[in-house]
């Protein structure tokens, strides 16, 4: 007798929820304390040529790196998809960013750096004798008695975990050749999206934050940036009815402001645009984060750990985006003698995240 639709799904959930526990379970322990933690994910270095998503970022990286996260004794956390290995060797990828792995060299000399794996990497880096690196499948961070789960995301799907041979020959026998890149935007496929709605759900069980990669899309307390302008238009519509009309004019001025943001935001994202919100639940529970990309168009994002407090940061280039000038908000600060900003999307209070967490599942 065949099995349901819904039995499948059932069994499937408990298979990838098993893999994540034994994950969790495995997982090398870091103490948060008082050290500053920034992790990165997707970077996907390449061989420097046409085909190489990193290069238009490259040299952001490799200087903010240099001139903020070393300067400041952070600890680098790089969590998946670091090396483009399903499309270019190792030995390539080494000699074109040769500067960038000295700079890795630096942090793990002081004992501040970690790697995870990620599906464009994972089968490549094993058993690599030439990879200087011990590499991670996940890591937790404890922090006052509770836990932060690092994972790069794959994992959370079969797709990614049985079928990345089939992706990984695409992209070096087929796009490749066609000159088609990864996606630098959020919504690259129902895979993906399902990862984050099993890691969500993981973590709600385990009342746990988990810190993810693979999609390509910052998460700040499980919100999508499109479900955070949505939020930020009806806050401001709120404040709208109870002040004066000197702070009415700003409001809707910054409404305006939010609304063109959101069109031109679905409009890029099309249909993919309806994903935005993963979690059917009336209760949406702070818990999944997610680093972003290292290739987007428009800059470098990053989640930094640091004082207490967890942020969604945002490495750009002045001269190719100026919109965070803009915006009443965003504070953008300048790293000196460089044309970088960096301007902090979201922050929030670790110990006010954990209580919620608590308070809400």
């Amino acid at each position: 007798m065949k099995k349901s639709k819904k039995s499948k799904r059932k069994a499937l959930k408990e298979i990838h929820f098993n893999t994540l526990e034994n994950l969790y379970n495995r997982s090398v322990s870091i103490p948060l304390k008082k050290n500053k933690f920034v992790i990165f994910s997707d970077l996907h270095l390449g061989n420097g040529k046409r085909n190489d998503d990193f290069k238009k970022n490259g040299l952001l990286f490799e200087t903010i790196l240099s001139e903020f996260y070393l300067k400041q004794d952070y600890t680098l956390i790089l969590n998946g998809d670091i090396e483009e290995l399903q499309r270019f060797s190792l030995k390539n990828i080494k000699k074109r960013w040769g500067h960038l792995y000295a700079l890795w060299d630096s942090f793990y000399a002081k004992g501040h750096f970690y790697k995870l794996y990620g599906n464009h990497d994972e089968k490549y880096l094993q058993d690599k004798e030439e990879y200087t690196y011990p590499v991670h499948h996940s890591l937790i961070l404890t922090y006052k008695n509770k836990n932060i789960f690092l994972i790069h995301g794959h994992q959370a799907t079969t797709y990614y975990t049985k079928f990345n041979w089939f992706a990984g020959f695409f992209l070096k026998y087929g796009a490749n050749i066609m000159g088609i890149k990864n996606f630098s935007g959020s919504f690259q496929s129902k895979f993906k999206n399902l990862s984050e709605k099993r890691i969500y759900e993981y973590a709600h069980y385990k009342k746990i934050i988990s810190i993810m990669g693979h999609t390509h899309r910052p998460l700040f307390e499980s919100l999508s940036k499109l479900d955070s302008l949505k939020f930020s238009i009806e806050d401001y519509c709120r404040e709208y009815l109870h002040c004066d009309e000197e702070r009415k004019k700003v409001i809707r001025k910054e409404i305006r402001t939010l609304k063109k943001e959101m069109v031109d935001y679905v409009n890029v994202k099309e249909k993919y645009s309806l994903l935005s919100s993963l979690y059917s639940t009336d209760v949406i529970l702070p818990c999944l984060f997610n680093s972003g990309c290292g290739i987007g168009k428009h800059g470098i994002t990053s989640i930094e750990l640091s004082d207490d407090t967890i942020y969604l940061v945002h490495w750009f280039n002045r001269k190719v985006s100026h919109k965070y000038f803009e915006i009443d908000g965003y504070e953008p600060v300048n790293l000196a003698g460089t044309d970088y900003y960096r301007v902090i999307l979201k922050s929030d209070s670790l110990d006010y995240i954990t209580t919620r967490i608590a308070l809400l599942s």
